[in-house]
């Protein structure tokens, strides 16, 4: 049995030197100090001698959580046999303080009663504490934030309240420029687009956001910023890369170790609190700190070490949160867009919907229409079937170039009182339905309300309800046949089908357009024209100016869409200058003489012209081209069209193109005799106060009533009559006997 006795005696004061921990032997009664190993002295800073018979308040911070009395109680309950643990702050003789862990316990040491206070520094530990404290507040802080600018702005806050950087700079790489541009700086209200990007692919900075490696450098390498008198010199930078962001930039000043802990917070500029529930914002003098400094104005220093391992980490991580929140934020706007993309695309479907939908009703009215005036009464009503069109009326222009309202949705044009004149009252402008005649383009009026609130004509619409309108020019090919107007009762409603509103109105003038040629090929009544042309856009007519002869037109036809082939004759002297003027014009694809006959007008020339030309131009009114002859003055022009044809609009159609065109002559074949054609130029309402005066013998000789009284039969009054009656008379004397002016 082994007793002991051969075991060698320790020497407990030699283990007692040898451990990490200090250690105090505290009096039970006094809490004097009475003993002190080698760690005691290197935590608080105090030879063994000057320890022993020292009390715990000499040796703690200035603060009433850590006085004598305190430490007695603490005392006591240990030497009671109730152990105690508890963290407490020192200060050191040179100023520092520290945070320590202390167990008590009572123990025995050469038969006398004590209690040991087994001491740990755990200063480090509460700073890193507090700097997850402070990463934690920063991440909190950061789930709130959505832009990228507030997100730098939160982190370089962040960077110096919690490390103590002196200043701090946030880096943002620019896609566009491929520059790393400042985007926040603190502290303090500086403007960082003052600051100068980082453009040198050689500088620290970008090797650190080239190759995502934080960089230390004992040397200031931020921008030069004026500091206080108080402030330290910058001397140590670290450099965190955040990503594929950016880089952040943090500058720390250094100071004395006796001073550099003397003003400890918890890193948000509040007083840190220690385990017990205590706070500690007071300096060495007893005086407290409300901006982190300490009594003497020496600003807030370094809380981590940068160019330590331990630093660097937990610099990093507030690196990664800001890498993290701004990919958060990327990722969030890209879905935003997305989401914008969705949600225009979802719109651009439900308007073409709605574009397929009111083509098929306006294809339908084409179709099943046998006139043109029942083609374009179906049009205005049919269209409002779909959304988003609630009115609608077709208009053609007069002489003097007013648009007038033809058909309109639910009936007669002219019995929609509120359309009366409306293309002729703009006082801000040209009408949106004469600007889409002049130009061949669309006029879209968003609002009613904001683009034209000071005409009648919108006012008039919007007390119908209707916000916003559109006029559609009705053009095929060369000739135009009016324009078609579309009204919504919500703001902006045509913009996004403006492509199939084109197409619309090229399908409706394309149907006037076959009905007018139906017309033309079926009808055996037609009005002869003769016109004479000043201009010259067609290659006759250029021959004959450029080239003084007289050219006559032997025969001419399109061949593929707007392809003509033509055969003029014209003098033999003159024949090879004009095929040199057709190989220099663009749109003569070939020229060639075809016979000489040996007169003075002997050579017949054939040629390919691409584009439109007269021919052309008089078919899509219905019209033939029958002669032409051309001399260096002018051309006459001998054509035929449909008897119904407002020969007006065959010269409108022409001016443009070829300068002055006069009429010089107009007849019909037939005058006597009302025909379907005639009958399609007027509207029911016209027909009906025509048929209505004739019953009254108002055309009577001596007359029978007056026109108060048929306007009475028909319920108007007798201006309105007068107007109609105008209008009609007009529109059968202009067909019959032509315009004289």
């Amino acid at each position: 049995m082994d007793t002991g006795a051969d075991r060698p005696e320790v020497d407990e004061g030699a283990v007692v030197e040898q451990i990490d921990d200090g250690v105090l032997l505290h009096d039970p009664e006094t809490g004097y100090i009475v003993d002190a190993n080698r760690a005691a002295v290197d935590i608080y800073g105090y030879p063994v001698p000057d320890l022993c018979g020292m009390r715990v308040a000499e040796l703690s911070a200035p603060d009433p959580t850590y006085d004598d009395a305190r430490a007695r109680t603490l005392i006591e309950a240990a030497a009671g046999g109730d152990p105690q643990r508890f963290d407490w702050r020192i200060e050191r003789p040179d100023g520092e303080r520290r945070w320590v862990n202390v167990t008590l316990r009572p123990a025995t040491v050469d038969g006398v009663d004590v209690v040991v206070a087994v001491v740990r520094d755990v200063t480090t530990h509460k700073r890193h504490e507090r700097l997850f404290r402070e990463l934690q507040s920063a991440a909190a802080a950061l789930t709130g934030a959505s832009s990228v600018a507030e997100i730098y702005s939160l982190v370089a806050g962040a960077a110096v309240e919690a490390f103590g950087a002196t200043c701090v700079v946030c880096y943002r790489y620019d896609r566009a420029s491929g520059e790393l541009s400042p985007t926040a700086l603190a502290p303090g209200d500086d403007d960082p687009e003052d600051l100068p990007p980082i453009t040198d692919t050689d500088s620290v900075v970008w090797r650190s956001f080239a190759e995502g490696l934080p960089r230390h450098r004992a040397a200031a390498l931020g921008p030069e910023r004026s500091v206080g008198p108080d402030d330290p010199a910058v001397d140590e930078t670290l450099l965190l890369p955040v990503g594929s962001h950016g880089v952040l930039l943090l500058e720390f000043g250094r100071r004395p170790a006796a001073t550099e802990t003397a003003s400890d917070t918890d890193g948000r500029g509040a007083p840190a609190t220690d385990a017990t529930g205590a706070t500690d914002a007071t300096d060495a003098t007893g005086t407290t700190s409300a901006d982190g400094r300490n009594g003497t104005g020496t600003p807030r220093v370094a809380r981590v070490e940068p160019e330590s391992e331990r630093g660097v980490e937990f610099a990093s991580l507030l690196a990664l949160l800001a890498e993290v929140t701004l990919d958060r934020a990327v990722q969030e706007r890209a879905l935003a867009e997305r989401e914008r993309r969705l949600a225009r695309r979802d719109e651009r479907l439900d308007a073409l919907g709605h574009a397929v939908e009111l083509l098929g009703v306006v294809v339908d009215a084409v179709v099943s229409t046998p006139t043109v005036a029942r083609m374009e009464q179906a049009v205005c009503d049919d269209v409002t079937t779909v959304e988003p069109v609630a009115f609608a009326w077709i208009g053609e222009t007069d002489r003097d170039r007013t648009v007038v309202p033809r058909r309109c949705t639910d009936g007669d044009a002219e019995g929609a009182d509120w359309l009366d004149d409306e293309p002729d009252h703009s006082p801000s402008g040209v009408h949106p339905a004469r600007a889409a005649v002049e130009t061949g383009e669309i006029q879209h009026v968003g609002s009613l309300v904001e683009d034209c609130d000071d005409e009648d004509w919108a006012r008039r619409a919007l007390a119908r309800g209707y916000q916003s309108t559109c006029a559609i020019p009705l053009c095929y090919r060369n000739a135009s046949y009016g324009v078609l107007k579309l009204y919504a009762t919500t703001p902006g409603a045509f913009e996004a089908i403006e492509e199939s509103l084109s197409l619309l109105g090229s399908l409706v003038a394309f149907a006037r357009s076959a009905g007018i040629r139906r017309r033309a090929l079926t009808g055996d009544r037609r009005t002869e024209l003769t016109l004479r042309l000043t201009g010259a856009p067609d290659f006759a007519l250029r021959v004959a100016t450029r080239l003084d002869c007289r050219v006559e037109l032997v025969d001419g036809w399109t061949t593929d869409g707007d392809t003509a082939d033509l055969t003029l004759r014209l003098p033999t002297s003159v024949a090879e200058d004009a095929l040199a003027l057709a190989e220099r014009t663009a749109t003569i694809r070939a020229a060639e003489t075809v016979d000489a006959d040996g007169g003075d007008y002997t050579t017949a020339v054939r040629l390919r012209q691409d584009g439109a030309w007269l021919g052309t131009m008089l078919a899509d009114h219905g019209g033939r081209l029958e002669a032409l002859t051309a001399t260096p003055e002018a051309a006459r022009v001998e054509a035929t069209v449909p008897s119904g044809v407002d020969p007006s609009t065959v010269v409108d159609a022409l001016d443009g193109r070829y300068g002055t065109v006069e009429l010089q002559r107009q007849l019909s074949d037939e005058r006597g005799e009302w025909s379907d054609g005639l009958a399609d130029l007027l509207t029911d309402r016209q027909r009906e106060v025509l048929e209505t005066a004739v019953a009254h013998g108002y055309f009577a000789s001596p007359r029978e009533t007056d026109a108060e009284t048929v306007a009475g039969h028909l319920g108007i009054s007798q201006p309105t009559f007068s107007e109609h009656l105008r209008t009609a008379e007009r529109r059968l004397f202009t067909a019959l006997f032509g315009d004289d002016d």
